[in-house]
């Protein structure tokens, strides 16, 4: 086997480092995975019986609404939150290599959810049902949309991980 020079360590070491870095965000965002869909999953409840009104709702149905938001908020929302805080490697923008849209930072979907968040527990406070209503499905569309779009950078990442290691052996010739 030859020697490897300087140099060529030195490049060795960045792709090395490429490819754990690339592996640690797709480790990421695997885990990010079940996070918003177990938050799908509390808020379509609390959807459902939004969606159901029609006019005043009574107090129980109200108070029914508050209780599965406060669930959904305190645990589902949290977790989320909590996650994003010690989220490292989808925290930062890759550069865009094959595309012109660069990867979306974790903390821009969750700080977008939890202003809907909050929009959601003033409508509630002030009962006001038509905002409510506006606001749950702005919240649900965003949910949907933040999935899909994780399901998509995963996809992305996992076939230009894919593609660095290709290079990688290329250059090393095996």
């Amino acid at each position: 086997m030859p020697l490897i020079d300087d140099t060529s360590l030195a490049n060795l070491e960045l792709a090395v480092k490429e490819i754990t870095f690339r592996s640690n965000r797709i480790r990421e965002w695997i885990e990010l995975e079940p996070r918003l869909r177990s938050l799908k999953s509390s808020f379509e409840d609390i959807f459902q019986l939004v969606d159901a009104i029609s006019g005043m709702p009574k107090n129980s149905r109200l108070q029914q609404i508050k209780k599965s938001w406060n669930n959904c908020k305190i645990t589902d929302l949290e977790d989320l939150k909590s996650f994003a805080l010690g989220a490292q490697h989808i925290k930062t923008t890759l550069p865009a290599a094959n595309s012109a849209v660069p990867a979306p930072l974790i903390d821009s979907w969750v700080m977008e959810l939890l202003a809907l968040g909050t929009k959601i527990q003033n409508d509630l406070d002030s009962t006001a049902i038509n905002a409510l209503k506006t606001d749950c499905n702005q919240f649900q569309d965003q949910l949907h949309a933040y999935i899909a779009e994780q399901r998509n950078q995963l996809g992305r990442e996992v076939r230009e991980l894919c593609e660095l290691t290709i290079q990688l052996r290329i250059r090393l010739g095996t």
